[in-house]
């Protein structure tokens, strides 16, 4: 797009105004012609019905707010031919073919006209400034008709008239009580002044102060425009904009308005800062990383939610065969829906589900609320998002599962968590890796008998921050993508979210070996500890130690030989990796291929890699380094099954 956006105050000056190309247009124009509809220097059909679309959040400007701006009105537009006090995206994209509006009133159409069937067209930024004005105008109509003067009736009606212009399709409990908060804030502090202060303020605010108005006729332009550095107004999240999208596209599908309501109304009973949280720590970060791609330093920001756009069901997908088994997928949920709909009413029959992977192409529309509210469940089930004491009582045994009971790992973990500073602490990125593998895990085997993979994931979250003095974001990339840098444990670990998406079964998850912390680390994190900035670290030193470190109990005597000290260690670190390392190299020696040969063959299959800096070599389930060590480690292996096999016999 062709704009230079100004950031800042929220303020737009002659020399910084956006600069529209051929889709866009921008004019100045007074308050008084913005609330009154008053567009035909941007728009040909005249007067305009302003529309607080659904999509856009509830009014949320503060007592604070309403004070800065009539400052402002004093303090500037007073004592100025002209104020400019901001800039207004509007969006019109009900165009006929030949780009103009269709003209349901006269060209010519007025305030005074005030034709009832004037067009609407949708705010996208600027709503809290425009439902403010309007505040204002109305606290100085109802304290002039508390001392009526000559003209207080007609600037009550002219008040009233700017109101019905407004339509406000956003309600909620929380935006209502805002406005209603706003207006006795306004009265109180204009009620500080007498009437002929109060209109020359009304004066000033509608014909001085002044907003550069932006129209374009799509609604993706308007977002690409949209001021996120606004700081008098409330951004709109990522998420807020992907709201918008998809309810665009249910009313392209033909979805009902009462439908759509519906879907809006769940989507607004989740916290947005849980919503929030849920697709910028979460969904976003599974994705990339499950991509193998590192997540930008600036995290989930508009430039991301293409990610979560995908199928329009208004299109031919014919040739996309890649879209298929989505559709059929969707369509045989929407039929069974219509089907069983009042037996799960009644409880009789359960509604078959959409079976929702995190990394699946997006159905545009209904089918992405339907996705959000899916995870959100999910993660509020794995105590991702938090968990309230009451919601507390109903989860874990009482559902059956173990795993998520109170004594879970999950709820250790987080314990530890808060007694080092908490989500944002000095275990930030640590929690920020169990929750996304946890959800990555879940999201594709289930919450069934979490408790072993539960183990491994975190052991993989400790390590980096257990292995590292300090972690960055940029390390945290580096840890997850499996960079050559890492050799954690002295070994290269693997990206976890990646091999997730190529396990088809619960017992091969990690997929790989995770080493455990050395001690000469941890003593490090706990000598730190008594000194300087990594003090809050010492549960989390204690409690990996205790964990992972502990003295394990002695093997019950039997007739085998004592095993060798590096087959003890392998099972101290990773037993089913090393069993099935070991197992492959038994198999082999079956075949009567030497230690050397194995050692090779192991190579061409991945399972022995080589550092970074190509010194020495490494296999998941071993404990040599070099390919010499791995030889001899790899014969020794096999004269401790030739012995196991002669006790035998």
């Amino acid at each position: 797009m062709g704009f230079d956006q100004s950031e800042g105050s929220g303020n737009v000056s002659g020399n910084n105004r956006p600069v529209p190309d051929d889709d866009a247009r921008s004019v100045n124009v007074s308050v008084r012609d913005l609330l009154s509809g008053d567009l035909r220097a941007v728009l040909p059909a005249g007067r305009r019905r302003l529309v607080v679309p659904d999509y856009q959040r509830p009014y949320t400007w503060t007592e604070q707010n309403v004070g800065e701006l009539i400052d402002d009105i004093r303090a500037f537009a007073l004592d100025h031919d002209e104020y400019r006090i901001g800039t207004v995206i509007l969006c019109d994209d009900r165009v006929s073919g030949n780009g103009d509006v269709p003209d349901n009133g006269s060209a010519d159409s007025t305030a005074d006209d005030d034709p009832p069937a004037a067009p609407g067209i949708d705010i996208v930024d600027g709503q809290q400034r425009i439902v403010t004005f309007i505040l204002l105008l109305a606290a100085m109509s109802e304290l002039d008709g508390r001392n009526p003067v000559g003209a207080g009736a007609k600037a009550a009606e002219e008040t009233a008239r700017y109101g019905d212009n407004l339509v406000l399709r956003n309600g909620s409990r929380t935006g209502r009580r805002n406005i209603l908060d706003n207006h006795r804030t306004a009265v109180r502090l204009l009620g500080r002044f007498d009437a002929d202060e109060r209109s020359r303020m009304r004066k000033a605010l509608l014909d001085k102060c002044t907003v550069t108005v932006i129209v374009v006729h799509r609604l993706d332009e308007a977002f690409q425009l949209f001021d996120s550095q606004n700081a008098r107004g409330k951004a709109l999240d990522p998420t807020d904009l992907l709201k918008a999208f998809h309810i665009r596209e249910m009313e392209r599908d033909g979805v009902s308005p009462g439908e759509e309501m519906q879907v809006v109304r769940d989507w607004e009973s989740i916290p947005a800062e849980d919503m929030q949280r849920m697709f910028a720590d979460c969904l976003y970060r599974i994705r990339k990383w499950s991509a193998g791609e590192s997540v930008d330093e600036h995290g989930f920001t508009a430039n991301e939610i293409d990610m979560f756009k995908g199928i329009r069901l208004s299109e031919d997908h014919a040739g996309d065969n890649w879209a298929k088994v989505f559709l059929y997928a969707k369509s045989l949920v929407d039929e069974d829906a219509l089907l069983r709909g009042a037996l799960a009413r009644s409880g009789v029959a359960e509604r078959l589900a959409f079976p929702y992977q995190i990394n699946q192409p997006m159905i545009n529309g209904r089918s992405f609320f339907e996705f959000a509210r899916h995870y959100y469940d999910l993660c509020r089930r794995l105590r991702i998002l938090g968990v309230s004491a009451k919601d507390d009582e109903g989860d874990g045994e009482q559902n059956g599962d173990r795993s998520l009971s109170r004594d879970s790992l999950i709820h250790e973990f987080e314990r530890i968590v808060q007694r080092c500073g908490g989500r944002h602490g000095r275990l930030k990125w640590a929690k920020t890796l169990f929750d996304c593998l946890l959800l990555a895990y879940a999201d594709r085997f289930g919450t069934a008998d979490l408790d072993a993979p539960l183990d491994s994931i975190a052991r993989y979250a400790s390590l980096m921050r257990m292995n590292r003095g300090s972690v960055s974001f940029d390390s945290v990339n580096r840890y997850v993508l499996a960079d050559d840098l890492w050799r954690d444990g002295e070994m290269r670990l693997k990206n976890p979210f990646r091999t997730l998406t190529t396990t088809y079964s619960a017992d091969g998850f990690p997929g790989f070996a995770i080493a455990d912390a050395s001690e000469s680390n941890i003593a490090d994190r706990a000598r730190n500890a008594k000194s300087n900035k990594d003090s809050s670290l010492k549960p989390f030193c204690d409690w990996y130690r205790q964990r992972y470190l502990a003295p394990r109990p002695e093997r019950e005597p039997g007739p085998s030989p004592e095993r060798s000290e590096q087959a003890e260690r392998l099972d101290a670190q990773d037993a089913d990796a090393g069993q099935s390392t070991r197992r492959l190299i038994i198999k082999f020696a079956q075949l009567g291929v030497p230690a050397a040969g194995i050692y090779e063959t192991l190579k061409s299959m991945g399972i022995v890699t080589q550092s970074a800096s190509g010194a020495w070599w490494r296999a998941d389930g071993l404990d040599g380094h070099g390919q010499g060590n791995l030889i001899d480690e790899i014969a020794g292996i096999i004269d401790e099954e030739n012995m196991n096999g002669e006790a035998k016999q």
